[in-house]
């Protein structure tokens, strides 16, 4: 792992808790936004992506019931025809056949396709196994919990990460204390691609 890299390539801005603030930051700073039809925002967010095109998207889907139209109605709202990234939730119930369907059509959703909430590197050679391999793969990464060993397997298998909760979730105020932001953003970009807060 190579340690000595502590620049970050680009930073993602989350959206989940979407306020006044956050439309200004969005609409002159980041590259990237991640959003997912569970956070019901696509409206704003559209209104924003229609007036810079330039910022890529970043989305989660948990159900794979009526992926097709879910998909539809969610790029309607954010004036996108696709999604430059679209992660499935590893964690949300579905059926293999539920995830070759879409990992077969992704193209005509997205640009490139990932997983999130991915803990194991069994969980990433089971996908293997069936034919789906990610272009990405979003985790948490922070100081108190990262896996080394699934970090380095992704980066062996050309997969790339998207680091999330660099802060720590409920722990962020401590953390940011005991490391300082300026740590904790650089120790995810070691490990990761994007860096998501």
């Amino acid at each position: 792992m190579e340690l000595e890299k502590f620049s970050i390539k680009d930073v993602v801005l989350g959206t989940k808790n979407l306020s006044e603030m956050t439309t200004k930051f969005l609409s002159k700073s980041f590259n990237y936004i991640e959003t997912s039809i569970s956070y019901n925002n696509d409206f704003e967010l559209g209104i924003i992506l229609k007036k810079n095109k330039s910022i890529k998207v970043i989305s989660s889907i948990s159900s794979l019931s009526q992926y097709e139209l879910m998909l539809k109605y969610h790029l309607t709202w954010l004036k996108r025809n696709k999604i430059d990234i679209l992660l499935v939730d590893s964690k949300a119930s579905w059926k293999n056949d539920d995830l070759l369907s879409l990992y077969t059509r992704r193209y005509e959703f997205c640009d490139e396709f990932g997983l999130s909430g991915i803990d194991c590197i069994d969980d990433v050679k089971k996908l293997l196994a069936l034919g789906i391999k990610p272009d990405w793969v979003s985790m948490t990464i922070n100081p108190t919990y990262f896996n080394l060993e699934l970090i380095e397997f992704l980066k062996e298998s050309g997969i790339k990460i998207i680091s999330h909760e660099v802060l720590g979730g409920y722990m962020a105020q401590t953390n940011i204390e005991v490391y300082t932001l300026q740590f904790l953003l650089s120790f995810a970009a070691v490990y990761s691609d994007l860096v998501c807060i």
